[in-house]
């Protein structure tokens, strides 16, 4: 009677959910989450100490961003190679290491740079990519609201971290901030990779439900012959373009609303409503790419942003700025969800890592592009006008180029 109570309770609650809470909460303490969401707090201090103009403080960010594009394409292989579990367990105490040596770093600004690399390649373990892979590991039916869920972590980590570090900072210094960021990283993640991260349901005995007794082989295309076909073609081009709209607008809106008369104050609100929008998305989106056709729902997405950014561009209307927040923040959310949903269906699960990564490292470049080429349009300028009707068309490329995605290679299970 109480092994079949056991039977029953398990059936209750899938343990692919339990597995989905833990890799949100690892994505709150992610490598590129920890690196970027925290740096804002640190660059005062850091001037202060070393006087470094607020120019070369800022130029690490760019240097994680851009070690961010190589390691994940690095990862995606040694993800597929070695699973997530391994690679979570071994790097995130690396990761955490490095991130406490900045304790000890002194007035040498090269060193400072080196060392941001040093810990983005020693982090590739809790990567967007490790998780995503997980989704489709544990998720069939359910994947898009498990990517949502998942992906959510990301906008709770733009709310929680920059919190975090600034009360760290305010208690212990920047040294002690630094080390205290590694050590919470640290406690709340590697427990839960030891005890909620499991690389698929085989390894807990288990299948994954709908599956007719499936436990999820690996099956698909390999990388090489992913990446010859038209649909991996059409999501890497969008993706670039995404990439350069997106980051473009997520680095830009709040010096832009000043340009337009607003205060720091009510700019940095609108960044609030920018946020929330991310997370809100995240789940909705998740949530609708398992009942809807995927590229629909990246295309819904993608025209909210392309009459936001045509907003932005045409000037600014007093709290318009408020709805252009919540629409670009939807694009932002999304882009993400459709990828971890999208790879599963249309190239399978056996180079997943691989192809995860590779995007988004287009992805990231896209994106280094799009701040740059805002920057320079209001420099050149004086506007960031010119600009934004660039990256409104590099969106509307963009949702042609996902309308060109044909159906599903791999068909979801029908639902019971």
């Amino acid at each position: 009677m109480a092994n079949a109570s056991a039977s029953v309770a398990r059936e209750r609650v899938y343990f692919g959910w339990w597995l989905v809470v833990g890799t949100m909460i690892c994505q709150i303490f992610s490598t590129s989450a920890v690196s970027l969401f925290s740096f804002g707090a640190f660059i005062a201090p850091l001037e202060q100490e070393f006087h470094w103009t607020r120019a070369q403080v800022s130029f690490a960010a760019a240097i994680i961003s851009y070690a961010l594009i190589f390691a994940n394409f690095i990862q995606g292989f040694l993800l597929d190679r070695f699973g997530p579990r391994r690679l979570l367990l071994t790097t995130v105490p690396l990761f955490s290491l490095v991130i406490a040596s900045f304790y000890f770093l002194p007035a040498n600004l090269p060193l400072f740079y080196l060392l941001w690399v040093v810990a983005i390649f020693c982090g590739p373990g809790n990567f967007a990519t490790t998780h995503a892979k997980l989704d489709a590991a544990w998720f069939d039916r359910n994947l898009g609201i498990a990517v949502g869920i998942t992906a959510a972590g990301i906008g709770i980590a733009g709310v929680v971290l920059p919190i975090l570090a600034q009360t760290l900072i305010a208690q212990f210094g920047w040294r002690g901030a630094y080390v205290g960021l590694a050590v919470v990283a640290l406690i709340v993640v590697y427990p839960i990779c030891l005890g909620l991260i499991y690389d698929k349901p085989s390894d807990k005995g288990l299948t994954i439900p709908g599956s007719a007794g499936s436990s999820n082989p690996v099956f698909g295309d390999t990388f090489r012959e992913a990446v010859r076909r038209k649909a991996y073609i059409l999501m890497a081009v969008a993706f670039l373009l995404l990439g350069f709209v997106s980051s473009a607008i997520l680095v830009h809106q709040i010096p832009m609303l000043i340009d337009s008369g607003w205060t720091p104050q009510r700019a940095a609100l609108v960044a609030s409503v920018f946020g929330i929008a991310m997370i809100c998305a995240r789940l909705v989106v998740g949530l609708t790419l398992d009942r809807f056709f995927a590229p629909y729902v990246l295309i819904a997405c993608i025209v909210a942003a392309i009459v936001a950014l045509t907003i932005y561009a045409a000037g600014l209307r007093d709290n318009i700025a408020f709805l252009c927040a919540l629409l670009i923040g939807t694009i932002v959310g999304a882009e993400f969800d459709f990828l971890g949903y999208a790879l599963r269906r249309y190239f399978g699960t056996r180079a997943y890592g691989k192809l995860y990564g590779s995007i988004y490292a287009i992805f990231s470049l896209g994106g280094g592009i799009g701040v740059a080429a805002l920057g320079i349009s209001r420099t050149a300028f004086g506007s960031y006008a010119y600009g934004l009707w660039i990256a409104d068309a590099c969106a509307v490329i963009a949702l042609l180029l996902v309308a060109q995605l044909g159906a599903y290679t791999y068909q979801p299970q029908a639902r019971s």
